[in-house]
């Protein structure tokens, strides 16, 4: 692939945005993801783009049609986003491989992070689009719901985390579970290999996330910063994510390059994200952190992974 002009003349394409109100349409929402839209950004990059705009089409009055919409997802094989009956959505994150970690030049690198190593993901996976809210948190835990329903919800622990999974499935025909450190890694990082998965800089992750330079002490509801590549929100910042993994300093000198399941045993469980209160360093992609299963301490919240 390469710009979105260019895929606009292909004829399945062409097809459903030949009259002039489409293409003026089409002209004026395109504006909104030039960024990302950047001739050397990468091809999953893109159509993940595409599909951000075409959920724009779906969810407003538009001219374009559910068969419009239909036929271009086909044309450009996308994948959509799934919503589930819990009203949380999902994003589906393709197989694939990455350098996992950060090396030791990298500001706010930290020894745990080391050594840089290739992980190969052999099976897809259904992401959380967003960390779970409290309104979803207490809507599965049947519990009395919070005023600021559509922030993050905080101050859970790990086998809490897990309790909401399996209630949840009960809910549901799916299967539901927390994701691995390596699928929280590789999904953070959409094809990027810098800090922070829309660039290196301190400013980037102002634009990504929710962290102690702007977050004014508080969680702040999702979706209001960037989204990655693939369509992923508050992946830096906001709240900080359990993960399936115990946590070892040293697990990366293992150098588990196939589906990495962390250590079999410890003492505490691993935290990835940083969070509402932590530095820009603890929230880049590589960055991890760890804190006792059984700890409801602020602030760890988490997202899930929907299994088929």
């Amino acid at each position: 692939m390469d710009d979105i002009y260019e895929l606009a003349e292909t004829d399945a394409v062409r097809s459903v945005i030949d009259s002039q109100e489409m293409h003026k349409r089409f002209n004026r929402d395109v504006g909104k993801y030039l960024r990302v839209l950047h001739t050397k950004c990468p091809q999953g990059r893109k159509s993940r783009a595409w599909e951000i705009l075409l959920r724009d089409w779906e969810a407003e009055d538009s001219p374009i049609g559910e068969g419009d919409i239909a036929t271009l997802r086909e044309a450009l094989g996308i994948t959509p986003l799934v919503e589930d009956r819990s009203s949380m959505e999902f994003v589906w994150i393709p197989p694939g491989s990455f350098d996992m970690g950060s090396p030791g030049d990298e500001t706010g690198h930290d020894s745990n992070e080391s050594p840089i190593h290739k992980v190969t993901l052999t099976k897809g996976f259904w992401l959380g689009r967003t960390p779970v809210t409290e309104r979803q948190y207490y809507n599965v835990m049947r519990k009395p719901m919070p005023r600021r329903s559509r922030c993050p919800v905080t101050n859970v622990s790990w086998n809490h985390a897990m309790d909401f999974c399996e209630r949840l499935e009960k809910r549901t025909s799916h299967r539901f579970r927390l994701p691995t450190e390596a699928e929280w890694e590789y999904a953070c990082r959409a094809f990027a290999t810098g800090r922070f998965n829309i660039g290196d800089s301190d400013g980037d992750v102002d634009r990504a996330g929710w962290y102690s330079g702007n977050s004014r002490v508080k969680t702040s509801s999702v979706h209001q910063k960037e989204q990655n590549a693939w369509g992923l929100f508050d992946m830096h910042g906001n709240v900080c994510e359990w993960c399936s993994d115990w946590y070892a300093q040293d697990y990366y000198d293992r150098k588990i390059e196939i589906d990495p399941q962390g250590p079999d045993k410890g003492d505490d469980r691993v935290l990835r994200g940083g969070s509402w209160q932590d530095k820009a360093k603890h929230c880049r992609c590589a960055a991890r952190g760890y804190l006792r299963p059984l700890a409801p301490r602020l602030p760890p919240g988490f997202r899930v992974v929907r299994e088929e």
